[in-house]
This record gives C-alpha cells, sequence and structure tokens, in this order.
C-alpha cells in the first residue's frame, strides 16, 4: 500500500544534554496529541539504531550509557501514536562529546600513629587512631606478606578511635595508615604510616608450684618485667634470670592474666591462672544438732556460683548432700542418722560450665543416738501359757518405749510402743511352750527413725497348758451318744479329745479346729465308762500340750426293743417293733433268700437293716432305704468299715425292692440272698445279729442315726429248702496229700446237686449231694488265694473255705468259715477317714492286710508297736502313686518324724482299686519276719498304728489327716 502520510519531522529542545555516573540525559519536545518520539544513535558508520521510542505520557527526560571522551549523534523524528508506519522521514540531530574524567583533587597529609601501644587480647588486636580532624577519615590496611596492601577499615571523625582486628598468636602483623577527606573518598594520602605488632604466643595454664622459666634474653633489653593485670607489676628481673616462683599465696581470687615482658613493654610469655580458694565454714557451726538433723551456718554466696555441702563417706567416696546458690538462705537442716558420724565439707561450683573447685575445710561432728532402756527388775511379773506381764521402765523425756519380739530367723515383730501417758504395766502375747526373747528400745517422739541402736533382751520360757473343760460337762448322754462343750479355740491350734482307756491307752476321738463347733456330739455305746480329756496340738509344729483334767461318765444300757416271739418254725422269720422302726423277715420258699419289710412312722427318714457278727457297727452288712423329696423309693446295699457313714457296695445284692406311705407310715420290703458272692457281704444263715437304724434324710443321702439304732439278740436264720440246714464241719473240711486235695461235702438230704466253683478259676465240677468227699489236682488250679464254694442247685452256700495255691504245686488249707463267717483270727479298726481288716492265713502263715480310705490323694499307714509309740515301730505306707500303681513300702520309724524305707522289705502280694471315690489297698505280710532287726512280729498283743496324711511328690508326709491307735492278739493259728 502507498505509504501514508508522515507527520513533520520535530526538533531537539534548547535545553542541553548534561552528562554524570557514565549516562547522558536528552530532552524530548513538548508532547503533541497523538504523536509520538522515536530517539536513534548514528553509529560510526552511518546506520542508526533505535534508541527508544516515546509517547505523550513517557518522561521527556531520557538516558543513555555513554564512555568518556567519545563523541555521540543522537536524532529525533516522529510518528502517530495510533499508526506507528506513519513515521517522518527526516530527523533532527543533536552531537554530545563525553568530557575525560575529572583530574585527582589535592589529598590530605599522611597521619601518624598515636603513642599508645597496640594490645593484644582474646585473640584480638586493638589499635588505636590519632586524634580526629574535622573532615577527615583515617583507612587502616595490613601489609600481607606478598607486599599487597588488604583495606581492613574506613573510620571517620564520629567513629571509635580504638579498632580490634583478629590475630594468631605467634604471628607478626604490619598495618598501615592513611587520610582521607570525608566528603571526598578519592582525595586520599597515597603515602602511609606503618606499625608492626608481634603477637605473643597463647596463655597458657600457671604450673601448679607458681614457677614459671624465662626464654632466651633479648637483645638491647636488661630485664625482664613480671606484671599481674589485676595487681600490676610483680617484680623486675635482670636478663640472665632463667626462673622465678610467683607469690601465688598473697594473689585475689578470680580470673587473672600474668605476663613476662621485656623493658620496652614486648610481652614474650602469657599464663591465665584462675584463682578460687574454697569456702570455709563460719564459727559456730554447727548451730544445732540432734540425733535426727543438723542446722550448719554457710559463708556468703557468690553470682554465678553454687555452693555444695558434700559428706566425706566412711569408705572414701563423697556424696552432695545439698546445692545452694547465691540468693538461697544462708541456714541449711541436714538430716542425719543417729548416732552416725559425719564429715562435711564447702566447695564452689561454678554454674556455666559446671566445674567444681577444690573442698574446704571439714566440719565433724557425732549425731546422738536415742538412749537404751534396761528392763527394770522384776521382769516378767507373771508368765502363762499365751500371755507374759512385764513392767516398763520410767519414761525418758522425748521419747516413748517400743517392744519388739525376736523371731527363730533373726528378724523382729514390733508388739507395740507406748508413750509415757500409758500404763507401765503391759501383757505381751506369746506362743505356749516356747522361749520367747521381747526386746525393748527407745523412740524418739518427733521422729519415727530416731530409735536407740540396740535392744535390752527380756528371755522368758512360756508353759503350754492344757486346756480345762467348762463346767455342765458332759451335756446331754444316751446309749448312742454324749454331748460335750468345748473351751473357746486359739488360732493355730486344733483342741483334740482324747478318749482314755482302763489299761492306758489314749485314743484321739475328735480334732476340732479354731472355728470349729463348739458343741461336739460324741459317739459311746450303751451300758459302758468313758474318762475324756483335753489337749491343744499346735499347728505349726504338731507339738502337743498335756491333757487337762477328764470328763467321766457312763453311758445307760441300750434299749433293745423286744421281739414278738419267732414263727413256729425255728430261724425260717422273726420281728422286730418299737415306736421308731419296725422289722418283718422271713426266709422265702424256696430257702435261698430272705424276704424284708422295714415299716416307721417318720416317713421322711431312713430306715436301716444290718447283719452283724458281733453286735458293732463296724464290719456289718447293711441295707439303708428312704423315699425321696418326688416320693421316689431309694434303697442302697452298704458295708460299714468304721463307725461313720457306710460305704455304698458296687456289688447290689438287693432284689424285688419296694415301698409305699399310707395313713401316716412308710412301709419297704426288699429280698436278699442267704448267701452272696459279694465278698462285702455277710451270708444270711447262722447265728447273726440285726441292727436296726433311723436317721435324717439330708442332701438326698442318710446322715447320722439321730432317731435311734437297736441291736437284737443273737439271732439264728435257716436256710434251705423245707428249713433243711446243711451240716458245715466244725474243723477244716480241706486236707492235702501230695497234689491231690480232698474237700469233704456237707450232708444233706433228697437228691440234689453240689455245684463247686473257684474265685480264680470258675467252677470245678458238679457231684451229687450224696457224694461225701470231692478231690482236686492243686497242680490245675491257677496260683494264688482262692475262695471254694460249694453251692446247692438253687445257689444256696453250703461251704466256703480259702485255700492258698503256690507255684510248684504246693498248696495249704486256709481256715474253715462256717455259715462263710470270716477268719476267726484277725481284726478290723475304722473311722470316718480310714478303715483297716487283717485276716491270717494258717498254713501259709501270711497276715492280709486290707486299708481303705474315702479320702483321695492320702497314703494310708499301718503299723505295729509294743510301747504304743511311734519310735521303734515297725510300719508299713501305701497310696497309689502318680502312674495309677499301688505302691507299698516297709518301713521302720526310729523317732518320731519320716520312718525309713527297710532294705529287707517283708510285703508281698500287693493289689489295690480306686472305685466310687473309694481307695482300698491290700497286701501280705508274714506272722514272723526273718528281718527281726526293722520288723516286730505279728505274734501276740500287739498295738496296731494307723495313719492318714497327703502323698506329695510320689512319697509320703505328715499325717495331718490323722493318726489312731489300736490293739489286737493274734496267735498265728497255734
Amino acid at each position: 500500500a502507498t505509504r501514508p502520510p508522515a507527520p513533520g519531522v520535530p526538533a531537539w529542545t534548547s535545553t542541553r544534554p548534561t552528562v554524570d555516573n557514565g549516562q547522558v540525559t536528552l530532552t524530548l519536545p513538548q508532547a503533541v496529541p497523538g504523536v509520538s518520539y522515536q530517539i536513534v544513535q548514528r553509529l560510526p558508520d552511518g546506520s542508526l539504531r533505535v534508541l527508544g521510542t516515546y509517547g505523550p505520557s513517557d518522561s521527556r527526560r531520557q538516558s543513555f550509557p555513554v564512555t568518556p571522551g567519545q563523541t555521540y549523534s543522537y536524532g529525533l523524528r516522529s510518528l502517530f501514536t495510533s499508526n506507528p508506519q506513519q513515521i517522518s522521514q527526516a530527523l533532527s540531530f543533536i552531537v554530545v562529546t563525553i568530557p575525560e574524567v575529572a583530574t585527582r583533587p589535592p589529598a590530605p597529609g599522611v597521619p601518624a600513629w598515636t603513642s599508645t601501644r597496640p594490645t593484644v587480647d582474646n585473640g584480638q588486636v586493638t589499635l588505636t587512631l590519632p586524634q580526629a580532624v574535622p573532615g577527615v577519615s583515617y583507612q587502616i590496611v595490613q601489609r600481607l606478606p606478598d607486599g599487597s596492601l588488604r583495606v581492613l577499615g574506613t573510620y571517620g571523625p564520629s567513629d571509635s578511635r580504638r579498632q580490634s582486628f583478629p590475630v594468631t598468636p605467634g604471628q607478626t602483623y604490619s598495618y598501615g595508615l592513611r587520610s582521607l577527606f570525608t566528603s571526598n573518598p578519592q582525595q586520599i594520602s597515597q603515602a602511609l604510616s606503618f606499625i608492626v605488632v608481634t603477637i605473643p604466643e597463647d596463655a597458657r595454664p600457671l604450673p601448679s608450684s607458681g614457677l614459671i622459666t624465662f626464654p632466651a634474653s633479648r637483645p638491647f633489653q636488661t630485664q625482664w618485667v613480671i606484671r599481674n593485670n589485676i595487681t600490676g607489676v610483680l617484680a623486675r628481673l635482670p636478663l640472665s634470670t632463667r626462673s622465678y616462683r610467683l607469690p601465688v599465696d598473697s594473689f585475689p581470687e578470680g580470673p587473672q592474666l600474668i605476663t613476662v615482658e621485656t623493658e620496652d613493654g614486648t610481652v614474650i610469655l602469657r599464663y591465665i591462672l584462675i584463682l578460687r580458694r574454697p569456702p570455709t565454714w563460719p564459727t559456730g557451726n554447727p548451730v544445732q544438732l540432734t540425733s535426727s538433723s543438723v542446722t550448719v551456718q554457710l559463708p556468703a554466696g557468690r553470682e554465678g556460683f553454687e555452693q555444695e555441702i558434700v559428706r566425706l563417706l566412711p569408705g572414701g567416696g563423697q556424696e552432695v548432700v545439698r546445692s545452694v546458690g547465691a540468693s538461697d538462705s544462708r541456714t541449711q537442716n541436714i538430716r542425719v542418722s543417729p548416732g552416725s558420724g559425719y564429715a562435711f565439707g564447702l566447695r564452689w561450683k561454678r554454674l556455666s560450665d559446671n566445674s567444681v573447685f577444690t573442698l574446704g575445710q571439714l566440719l565433724t561432728f557425732n549425731a546422738p543416738a536415742a538412749p537404751v532402756p534396761n528392763w527394770p527388775r522384776p521382769n516378767p511379773t507373771s508368765v502363762s501359757d499365751t500371755t507374759v506381764n512385764v513392767q516398763l521402765p520410767a519414761a525418758i523425756a522425748g521419747y516413748n518405749y517400743q517392744i519388739v519380739r525376736r523371731r527363730a530367723d533373726g528378724s523382729f515383730e514390733v508388739l507395740g510402743t507406748y508413750t509415757a501417758s500409758d500404763s507401765r504395766q503391759q501383757s505381751l502375747s506369746a506362743t505356749p511352750g516356747q522361749e520367747q526373747r521381747f526386746g525393748i528400745r527407745s523412740v524418739s517422739t518427733t521422729d519415727a527413725s530416731d530409735v536407740s541402736r540396740t535392744f535390752s533382751y527380756l528371755i522368758v520360757t512360756t508353759q503350754f497348758e492344757p486346756p480345762r473343760w467348762p463346767s455342765g460337762n458332759p451335756g446331754q448322754i444316751s446309749s448312742s451318744s454324749a454331748t460335750v462343750q468345748l473351751p473357746a479355740g486359739r488360732a493355730g491350734y486344733t483342741l483334740e479329745i482324747v478318749r482314755a482307756f482302763p489299761d492306758g491307752r489314749r485314743e484321739v476321738v475328735r480334732s476340732v479346729g479354731s472355728s470349729g463347733s463348739r458343741t461336739q456330739a460324741l459317739d459311746v455305746e450303751g451300758g459302758a465308762s468313758y474318762a475324756y480329756g483335753l489337749r491343744w496340738r499346735r499347728l505349726s509344729d504338731n507339738q502337743a500340750s498335756g491333757i487337762g483334767g477328764y470328763i467321766t461318765f457312763s453311758t445307760p444300757q441300750a434299749v433293745v426293743p423286744t421281739a414278738p416271739p419267732p414263727p413256729p418254725a425255728p430261724g425260717r422269720g422273726g420281728s422286730i417293733e418299737n415306736s421308731a422302726i419296725g422289722l418283718t423277715w422271713g426266709v422265702t420258699e424256696d430257702g435261698t433268700a430272705i424276704d424284708v419289710t422295714l415299716s416307721s412312722g417318720n416317713v421322711r427318714s431312713w430306715v436301716g437293716f444290718g447283719i452283724s457278727l458281733d453286735e458293732k457297727m463296724v464290719g456289718s452288712d447293711m441295707i439303708t432305704a428312704f423315699f425321696d423329696q418326688n416320693d421316689q423309693l431309694q434303697i442302697q446295699d452298704r458295708f460299714a468299715f468304721g463307725r461313720t457313714r457306710p460305704l455304698v457296695d458296687d456289688s447290689d445284692q438287693i432284689r424285688n425292692a419296694r415301698g409305699s406311705i399310707e395313713n401316716g407310715r412308710m412301709s419297704i420290703s426288699f429280698t436278699l440272698p442267704c448267701n452272696s458272692e459279694d465278698d462285702r457281704d455277710i451270708p444270711l444263715e447262722g447265728d447273726r445279729y440285726i441292727l436296726l437304724a433311723v436317721g435324717g434324710v439330708r442332701n438326698n443321702d442318710i446322715s447320722y442315726h439321730s432317731f435311734g439304732r437297736w441291736v437284737s439278740d443273737l439271732t439264728t436264720i435257716k436256710c434251705g429248702p423245707g428249713g433243711e440246714v446243711p451240716i458245715v464241719p466244725s474243723i477244716n473240711p480241706f486236707s492235702v496229700s501230695g497234689n491231690i486235695g480232698t474237700l469233704r461235702l456237707p450232708a444233706a438230704s433228697g437228691n440234689q446237686q453240689w455245684i463247686i466253683t473257684s474265685s480264680i478259676d470258675g467252677r470245678l465240677a458238679t457231684v451229687s449231694s450224696s457224694q461225701r468227699e470231692y478231690t482236686v489236682d492243686l497242680s490245675t488250679l491257677t496260683a494264688g488265694s482262692h475262695v471254694i464254694t460249694v453251692r446247692s442247685e438253687q445257689g444256696a452256700q453250703r461251704a466256703r473255705i480259702n485255700v492258698e495255691v503256690t507255684r510248684g504245686g504246693d498248696s495249704g488249707g486256709g481256715l474253715v468259715v462256717p455259715g462263710g463267717q470270716r477268719p476267726a483270727e484277725g481284726g478290723s479298726f475304722g473311722n470316718s477317714d480310714m478303715s483297716a481288716r487283717w485276716s491270717v492265713n494258717c498254713t501259709t502263715r501270711q497276715v492280709r492286710v486290707t486299708l481303705c480310705t474315702p479320702v483321695s490323694g492320702q497314703y494310708l499307714g499301718f503299723g505295729i508297736s509294743n510301747d504304743r509309740l511311734m519310735p521303734n515301730s515297725d510300719i508299713i505306707t501305701a497310696f497309689f502313686n502318680s502312674a495309677g500303681e499301688p505302691v507299698v513300702q516297709d518301713r521302720y520309724a526310729t523317732a518320731r518324724s519320716r520312718p525309713r524305707l527297710d532294705a529287707n522289705s517283708q510285703v508281698s502280694g500287693i493289689e489295690g482299686s480306686q472305685d466310687g471315690g473309694n481307695t482300698c489297698i491290700s497286701f501280705n505280710m508274714p506272722c514272723d519276719s526273718a528281718d527281726t532287726a526293722e520288723d516286730i512280729s505279728f505274734r501276740g498283743t500287739r498295738n496296731y498304728l494307723f495313719a492318714l496324711g497327703p502323698v506329695q511328690s510320689n512319697d509320703i508326709s505328715y499325717h495331718i489327716r490323722g493318726r489312731w491307735l489300736s490293739q489286737g492278739t493274734i496267735t498265728c493259728c497255734q
């Protein structure tokens, strides 16, 4: 397109360009609306360079860089702001010549250093400038080793005249000084005034001896000057002096600088000394001293420091007991131990770096101790088994008394603390039958730790007084029980009720703990005399007291109901009736069993029927029955091992049990076989005692027969058909010749058969009742203890004997057991915790012993003694080990301690069972042992010992469950 019309050529203003600080400033013409200006520079080759375009709103003064001594040509043209292409083709030029740099103005004169010598301290040198001159500044330079200068600083009239610069010890520095006009720094003196400074070596710690050694002498010098920065010149010495000891003791405290200089002031050596003298105790210390504390007065404090109170320990160590600041109280109270010696010192501790200084003089003292009192006389005033009465000494001001008991292990038990206002008469608890050591010491009333270091002892041996029966004993007495009232219990003791027998024997019948009932019912028998005593037994060591006074009494005869006349057929039935229970019995028609009916008006009680060989409960066969809360009949076959609740028989022989409650009376009937195969059942046939009992039902089980018990006269029961009673030989019906045993059979009428069985090998033979003998080859029998039984076809037992068959065919006859009774030579023992039975095999001369207990986890002990005492007794212990195996151990007791194992055990035939909560173990022992040193013969009248205790780690422990004594006679069949 054709170039549009351009604006006119502008003209430079009359304002001259200015040059300043390397720049030229040009002034543009007055602004015209819509027109901008463009400045260009004509270069030496004639070309143009646009420097800038400026609109109406831009500044009219524009600056551009220039070089002094050069000439510049600047052109100006105009253009429309809205269309920059419309620009004037011609330019208006202006030429500007830049002048050279201005000539250096005149400079001030060369300054001189002052006479004040430079000082060196803490790694810096301090220089002093000349007196200030108005309008003049000073510049300090350092001449470097290569000769060049380094400006260290410029300082005007208002700046400090003392200026410091870092230096290195042992180096030499050259500092120059020159002046310049403050208003025009370019006007500076060309010459400099120099000063040379040698920096001494770093200050070193002054030796503790105070001895310093001088270096080699310096030329042009005549003496050494030793200076303290606090006290000034210490000494002037000839330059030939090689060493000098400083008077350090006369120096003041604090940090000090010791210098060794030449006479011209040049520092050659520098020593640092920080002198801190330890603080000293003011006079009058300690201010106050008691058995538990000490009060001390400290010297004045020091800012930035703490005073430490240090205790010197007996073993050579140190312990800071108190740190006291400068503003803290100068009176301090420190805790001490009564009767102990102390040594306290003081020292400073600087807080800035926790440095500690030398320990000063010591303050030594001994803390007083509480006085040791003595027991006055007489002491004790009285002694009983549990109490020791004492009188205290007179009161000591500021102290109480404390009484302690010294235990066997050396420890102490505080029994009481007594003040001055307490009674001088005090009662102390004691352990009966033991030596007591009572100590007395004093205790401060203000500080419980202030106690006398030792005790004064009073040694007393207490009695072990036996308990006494309270008045009114015994209480209620019947033919079966006697009620007694016991004295109060004692913690840690059991109270034993001991029965004394006419022959001198004693038996513990009851052990009652401290929390047990003080009313006890003792089992007695009618028509007998009794003597009971009391004694304490301490649980901690099992020691027993003596026995106190006895209570004696006799029991009335047992009320035995008169049985109605027997039925016409003797031995075939009978009845008993009283106000509490009724009994009818009769042999069944086939003669193999009896029917029994019990009745009672106590419909919620239990009724009992028993068969006994000797009128006693122990060893009797029993049946108990009752109606439970749902009116269901509960009937159980039981066996009594002792005078306690009979054990339930695992082999129940009861048949056809039934019962009813009508018109306020219960009736219970059942059938029992005449001859049971259960060893725990007594055969009914023969002369027997019938036992009856009535008692309360508790927890769906029988309890004590509190409603009564009765024993019939000796009653004959005849079994067998038609009332025929077979004749059982009164002598041993078994004889042996070689390996052949001959069994004599009972006589019988009618055409019957005898069934002969062995308890080990089962049925041996079936023979006609007309046969009078039966022979058996013993070599065909299994070795062991056989029970050979002869029964009728209907099951009635007609004969029963024991036969012992040993390996090799040897055998021997057992005792004849008429009607199935137990062996005549033996015995039994029983109570609620343990029962025992023993019998003799006359052929083998072995005693078979069976021990039983309903208490789990216990061992059973059986022993033979000549004098009723444990020492020198022959003892057997039996228990089940952790593997469930029966263990029987032959032991011998030499003292009242754990019996030792017998190296020559005589025990054989060990058997055991654990069934229904009952534990039974059986074993054999010879009547006469070959081990005469540690075994006692069964033969003769002997005292039998029984014990029960826990098993621990497959071994016996103390018989804490109980121990008992019995007596019996065995002839071993001679």
